[in-house]
């Protein structure tokens, strides 16, 4: 393997390794924080209305409009609306139903397409939209999940974390030992060397590709024995050194919420000075 194969392989290694993988965020909103969120990986999935929390539709939008918040669910075609004691069928002039009434809700049909059977109204709905009359004070759980250096609707962005002094020790531990591997396996003749070239792994294949001494001369076979110590060493601190740079590299991401200040500097009457005022 030529040394520019072995750096790509290196370089690509580290890359794939040093991607955080995204994160599932869990907020609990505002009405007007959920509206925000329309249309964005951050999704409502449930109403929190005091102790109670009712899970909404996964196609379900908030709208806080000014005359009353409420949640608008896409409901095509026919739709079911079951009758409570306290509800009453809305009709016009023609005597078509056009609505259902429960307190000051009314959920309106297309006039000409509902029909009462029992205690249920068929039919299609205005819009072909459902809404659902909501608090001002409901809160609304929110869920995504979101990559690294992505920004949340909400405010905020997901940062990823690294442990700098762990992958800065190990990159200087793995490129110290593995430069003068490089060095000896250009310049060698023994094939085996040639795997000096791979970072990490390449001292222990060559160490165990390397051929027996069958010399009689005990000196060559005592530098061959050096040899292998050496490459021994040379394998145990490029691993150490790759160890360290995998503990630094990102291993978690978390939210960095963002908190807006508005600041306010305003002349004092009747006294000399200025007036700070701010919300944060």
């Amino acid at each position: 393997m030529r040394l520019a194969e072995s750096v790509r392989l290196v370089a690509l290694f580290f890359a794939v390794s040093a991607c955080a993988a995204p994160i599932e965020i869990l907020k609990v909103g505002s009405i007007d924080e959920a509206a925000h969120a329309n249309g964005t990986k951050l999704h409502a999935v449930a109403i929190i209305r005091g102790a109670g929390r009712a899970a909404v539709p996964a196609d379900a939008t908030i709208d806080a409009k000014k005359d009353g918040p409420e949640m608008r669910v896409p409901r095509p075609g026919v739709f079911t609306y079951a009758l409570d004691a306290n509800d009453s069928v809305v009709k016009d002039d023609h005597d078509r139903i056009i609505g259902v009434k429960s307190g000051v809700q009314v959920t309106k049909f297309i006039a000409g397409t509902a029909t009462l059977d029992g205690s249920e109204v068929k039919g299609e709905l205005e819009d072909h939209v459902e809404r659902v009359a909501l608090f001002p004070s409901d809160r609304v759980e929110l869920r995504g999940t979101f990559a690294p250096g992505e920004s949340v609707p909400t405010g905020g962005k997901v940062e990823i974390t690294r442990a700098w002094s762990a992958l800065a020790f190990g990159g200087a531990m793995l490129g110290g030992a593995w430069l003068p591997s490089v060095i000896v396996g250009a310049v060698s003749n023994v094939d085996a060397n040639h795997w000096l070239f791979v970072p990490v792994v390449g001292p222990w294949i060559a160490f165990a590709v390397r051929d027996a001494c069958t010399q009689t001369d005990s000196s060559v076979c005592f530098e061959d024995a050096g040899t292998r110590v050496a490459l021994i060493a040379d394998g145990i601190i490029q691993s150490t050194g790759a160890v360290l740079m995998l503990v630094g590299l990102p291993s978690s991401a978390e939210v960095r919420w963002t908190k807006q200040a508005t600041i306010r500097i305003a002349p004092m009457f009747g006294n000399a000075g200025v007036s700070l005022s701010g919300t944060f």
